[in-house]
Order: C-alpha cells, then sequence, then structure tokens
C-alpha cells in the first residue's frame, strides 16, 4: 500500500532541496528530509508549512489535514504516544462522540465529532486520525477536521494522503519554524538602558478586597527592594480588579492579571491531576460568557491604566482544561477563545490591557502536536511573550535539580528566533530548596540574567506549592542571596576613570 509514490518521491528528490522541509505543487510529492518522509501532497489544497517541524498542515476553506511525525524510542513509547495523545477522545471528554476506533497491526483508527462551537466559522468539528508506527523511532499521525458537510470529501483526501506515506532517508536536522516579524509597538516596555524590573506573586494578596496591597509591601520590606509588577489570579466569574489596578498604579506598580477560564465541575474517572474544572471552550465559543467578557473589558477600559494580561497560560501544559490534550489534539480552538475574547476587549475599548501569550518552557506532554508554538494566536493579538518555569528540584518523583539556565536558556532561544519583534517577561518562576541549594541557584540566577537581554521584567512566585518550598524566606539565606542580587543590579554604575 505504500509503493504508489515511489516514482514521484524519487523524482522530487532528484530535483533536491534543503531545509526543514520542502514541497511541491499542489497534488506533487512532499518530502519532510530531517524527519524522513515523503507523502503525495492533496491536490487543490494550501500548503501551510509555518509551523515544521512541527506538523505540516493543508487547508482548504471548510477542512484541514495535519501530518505529524512523532519521533520516539521504542515500540512501547510508540504505543505510549497514540494512546496518551487520544484520551481525550477515547474518554470522551467535554462532550466529544467517539464514532469508531480501530486497530490493525501497527495502525490505529479513530473518528469522532466534539460541540458545536459556533463563533469558530466554519466549524470544522467532525474529526477522523490515523496513527502508524512507521519505523522503530517514528509514528506518523494524519489528522483531517472538516465541517460535517465537507467532511467525507475531506475524509477520502486525508486517506489518500495517509496511505501514499513513504519512510525516506534521514537527511540534515531539523530547525526552528518560520519566524513571526509582524510589526506591533509593545506597551509597558522599560526605557532603554533600564535594568531588568521585578516583581512578585503573593499568596496573601486579595485580590477582590479594595486594592490593600499590604502583602507585597511586608514583602519589599523583608527583600529591601521595592518591586515592579503585582501578579494575580482572576478566574471566570469574578469581577475585573479594578481597586487593586488603581492602588498599585499609586504605587509605581503594574499589575499581571492572570485570567483563566476555568469551568464548574469535573469529569468522573479522571486521575489527578485532571480533577480540576473542566474545559470552557463550549461555553466561550458559543458566546455564552460573552455578558462577562464585555463587562469585565468595561471595568477595565474605564479604569484606563494598563495592565500586563494573560489569558489561560500554560496551554501546553496537560494539566490546563485549555491544552489541546483536552479536545483531540486540536490547538485551533485554543487559539480561536484567544481571539475572540481579544476581539471583545477592542469592541469595549480596554486597549490598556497588555496582552501576554504564555506557554510552559517544556511542553507537557512532549509531543509535536502540543508544542507551544502551535497555540501562538497571532502577531496582530500578541504584545508580549511570557516565559514560564521552575526549578522543582526533588521535590516531586522523576524532578531532578534544574539550574536558571537549564531552565530558561532553550525557551529563550525558542522565542528569540520566533518571536524576534516580541519582547520578553518571565511570568512567574522560582526555586525549590530540596535537592540542592537555593540560595546558590539564586546567585547563579542573577549572574546568568545578563545573558538575556530580551527579558525585561521577571516575577518571582513567592510562595509554596504542597511540599514545593519556592518562598524566598525558606530559608533565610535564600531570602539574603535575593535581596542581594536585586540590589547589585539596580546600582549604579562605577564611575569611569
Amino acid at each position: 500500500m505504500r509503493v504508489a509514490v515511489a516514482t514521484a518521491i524519487i523524482a522530487f528528490l532528484i530535483v533536491g532541496s534543503v531545509g526543514v522541509g520542502a514541497h511541491a505543487a499542489s497534488g506533487g510529492a512532499f518530502i519532510d528530509l530531517p524527519d524522513g518522509y515523503a507523502l503525495t501532497a492533496p491536490a487543490g489544497w494550501v500548503f501551510d508549512g509555518s509551523l515544521l517541524p512541527d506538523v505540516a498542515r493543508w487547508n482548504t476553506t471548510d477542512a484541514s489535514i495535519r501530518v505529524y511525525m512523532q519521533p520516539v524510542t521504542s515500540q512501547q513509547a510508540a504505543e505510549t504516544y497514540i494512546a496518551y495523545s487520544n484520551r481525550s477522545v477515547d474518554e470522551q471528554w467535554n462532550g466529544i462522540q467517539l464514532q469508531a476506533s480501530t486497530q490493525s497491526g501497527n495502525t490505529w483508527f479513530r473518528q469522532w465529532l466534539r460541540p458545536a462551537m459556533v463563533l469558530m466559522q466554519p466549524d470544522m468539528r467532525q474529526y477522523a486520525e490515523w496513527d502508524e508506527i512507521l519505523s522503530p523511532t517514528q509514528v506518523m499521525t494524519v489528522m483531517v477536521n472538516a465541517t460535517p458537510a465537507a467532511f467525507a470529501s475531506a475524509f477520502t483526501t486525508a486517506q489518500a494522503l495517509f496511505y501514499s506515506i513513504l519512510p525516506t532517508p534521514v537527511v540534515g536536522a531539523n530547525a526552528f519554524a518560520i519566524p513571526h516579524t509582524g510589526a506591533r509597538t509593545p506597551p509597558l516596555q522599560p526605557a532603554q538602558g533600564t535594568p531588568l524590573q521585578w516583581g512578585l506573586y503573593e499568596p496573601t494578596l486579595n485580590v477582590q478586597h479594595p486594592g490593600n496591597l499590604q502583602p507585597v509591601q511586608n514583602a519589599e520590606a523583608a527583600i529591601g527592594h521595592p518591586v515592579k509588577v503585582v501578579m494575580v489570579y482572576v478566574g471566570f466569574g469574578q469581577p475585573f480588579p479594578a481597586a487593586l489596578i488603581q492602588r498599585a498604579a499609586a504605587a509605581g506598580q503594574i499589575v499581571e492579571l492572570t485570567l483563566q477560564s476555568w469551568a464548574p465541575g469535573t469529569n468522573a474517572g479522571r486521575a489527578t491531576p485532571y480533577t480540576h474544572g473542566i474545559s470552557s471552550a463550549v461555553q466561550i465559543l458559543n458566546g455564552k460568557d460573552d455578558a462577562y467578557l464585555t463587562q469585565f473589558a468595561q471595568a477595565a477600559a474605564a479604569s484606563g491604566l494598563p495592565f500586563f494580561l494573560r489569558l489561560d497560560n500554560e496551554m501546553n501544559g496537560d494539566w490546563d482544561p485549555w491544552s489541546a490534550f483536552q479536545w483531540g489534539k486540536d490547538t485551533d480552538i485554543y487559539i480561536a477563545e484567544w481571539r475572540h475574547i481579544y476581539g471583545i476587549f477592542q469592541n469595549a475599548g480596554a486597549t490598556n490591557a497588555v496582552w501576554v501569550w504564555n506557554p510552559n518552557n517544556k511542553n507537557l506532554p512532549p509531543y509535536r502536536w502540543n508544542s507551544a508554538a502551535l497555540y501562538y494566536p497571532g502577531d496582530a493579538y500578541v504584545d508580549w511573550v511570557g516565559l514560564t518555569a521552575y526549578n522543582l528540584g526533588t521535590g516531586q518523583p522523576g524532578s531532578t535539580w534544574t539550574s536558571f539556565n537549564q531552565a530558561f536558556a532553550a525557551t529563550y532561544a525558542r522565542d528569540q528566533q520566533l518571536y524576534p519583534t516580541k519582547p520578553l517577561l518571565i511570568t512567574e518562576f522560582a526555586s525549590n530548596d530540596q535537592g540542592g541549594n537555593k540560595a546558590a541557584w539564586i546567585q547563579n540566577m542573577f549572574a546568568s540574567l545578563p545573558n538575556y537581554p530580551a527579558i525585561r521584567y521577571a516575577v518571582w512566585w513567592d510562595a509554596n506549592q504542597g511540599a514545593l518550598d519556592y518562598a524566598l524566606n525558606q530559608p533565610p539565606a535564600a531570602l539574603s542571596a535575593f535581596s542581594a542580587g536585586l540590589n547589585a543590579m539596580s546600582a549604579p554604575p562605577p564611575p569611569g576613570p
């Protein structure tokens, strides 16, 4: 079944091409050299290679085909990838209807229907997917989704594409996808030459209290240094914290408002950490939260004060209900949510909201369909790119001590390459003290930060999370190291000779 396109592929290889991937005209041969596969491109479909090497994509006005080549290390790893990636479909989370599921040898097939999301136009809610262990180190996934009316034709096209796939010799190595270079002046940029600005998350700060910043002031007194950013969390249904924004502005501070679309209720049978709120995507993308979001945005506009708005952060973490893990791998749903909420803020005149797109530093699960880049809403909808990473030390099973550079270097390089026009903000980070020396970690952090000039703000998560001791005063030597580092960073340079 995989011999039909061999002649076309050989002809294409003779022509030759280099880079992450290459493609011929519609209906011709497509080859991804570093990943070692080739296929026949669907005739009449528009190719999108902007997210290679994570996904090769072909689109029409009412259908999409996505091709993922997942590197694996063994048959067991391949089967784990296939099963875990399709958990939301197999267990029919969030109203998904599994319509077919078969396995033949090393090939799996699924077909499903998700609930309607009328604000996604066209609403391509009918899906099918083929997964095949193509070689001991390769799993090929072909997913098609389309409107119900267009699905039969799109299914036939995707099936032919799947059966045309052939392994090819691996040539070269993968690189980042095509950079985003859209122009958009980022608000809240510190003046050129201003040192890195610091912020805190303080767990005892009551967001809905009339702007009482005493917990932040107490932390500033303990550190011996003022902070610029105050981070808070607000869940859907809670009002805009206008008093807090006003009180922070009066103190010369900026609020980093983390707005999260948690939905009430849980899905019975989900193992930890999936027992929190279920996905709100159906609610949001059917306009059922529009009244609340409009009121929230109008209150934001009325404040007239700039603030960082971090919407549904860490979307590439499977613990969050807005992750594509919850929706059969479809990252388009997250993008549609973001753009819809962004539009509500614009219509309400809330242009003082400064939009921070913030994936986790690691894709969890570490699969290509969950790559952070696939969740990017677009340059027109993002002002800043956020970074989040923690040194868990040995505080959780399987975790190890991680230096600042080990936590941030790869993410920083990716963001610099993919989003060169966007300034960077560490939205939350911290170090645990188990498995190493937290004070030494902080000292190393301050020594490393000059190598990350695009990062303009950094917010320490000054709290504990279960057994993970992130608080700055645990141990006291960590607080002393943090205070010394801040004071040294903000000290004026010595006079010249």
